[in-house]
């Protein structure tokens, strides 16, 4: 599989990123040059995984969240964007999201 250069201006939310499916995602964006927020519960599993991507290189911004709660996944979003797109204002098409919970 080919993949597209990704302009460094990208941000990747991933909620249910602190590991197993969500925590790959965070750090495939990564490696292909997305800015990773990784929005999890799970605060020490989100560090774990930010500084595995910031070892590596990549950029990344641990947002902890509950995605059960509506308010807490608005603040994530608005955290996530204040903190990459403040730099460079833009508009959300260099936002990208995926929700990988693992809600059973």
């Amino acid at each position: 599989m080919t993949t597209a250069p990704v302009p460094p201006d990208r941000v990747a939310l991933v909620f249910g990123a602190a590991s197993g499916i969500g925590e790959a995602c965070a750090v495939a964006l990564a490696d292909r040059g997305h800015a990773a927020v990784i929005a999890d519960p799970d605060t020490a599993g989100g560090r774990r995984v930010a500084a595995r991507i910031t070892e590596a290189g990549g950029r990344a911004h641990v947002v902890t969240t509950d995605i059960t709660d509506e308010s807490a996944v608005q603040a994530a979003v608005s955290d996530s964007l204040g903190q990459y797109l403040d730099e460079n204002p833009a508009d959300g098409r260099r936002a990208a999201s995926l929700a990988s919970p693992g809600i059973a």
